[in-house]
């Protein structure tokens, strides 16, 4: 199953907007691939996400990843362990939450109660 799948089947399942660290240790990012990649991560940025945060021990990583987050326009802060990335996702805001996925119906946002 595709990851853009899994993910968002995932999501959905929760029924509300999440936070989000993403861990990129051990991860390779193929030039092709990236452009898809920037795709689902603007999608969920927008329709799952109240913020996001990054991470990757490997500093090669984390500055070619920055490079295919800009176009995307997604934030191009990548932490380097997972302490920082919490951190980072701490300071700053939430977006404004844009509307719910459809499944969310049955689940209203916390906030919204």
């Amino acid at each position: 199953m595709a990851l853009e799948a899994v993910l968002e089947r995932r999501i959905t399942a929760i029924g509300h907007r999440v936070r989000v660290i993403v861990n990129y240790d051990n991860c390779t990012l193929a030039p092709v691939p990236a452009e898809a990649y920037q795709a689902v991560g603007a999608h969920n940025e927008e329709r799952y996400f109240l913020s996001s945060s990054r991470h990757s021990s490997s500093a090669f990583f984390r500055r070619q990843l920055a490079g295919h987050l800009t176009p995307a326009g997604l934030e191009r802060t990548v932490y380097r362990d997972p302490q920082g990335a919490k951190n980072g996702l701490r300071r700053r805001p939430a977006r404004t939450p844009a509307p719910d996925p459809p499944c969310a119906t049955a689940h209203p946002h916390p906030r919204s109660r």
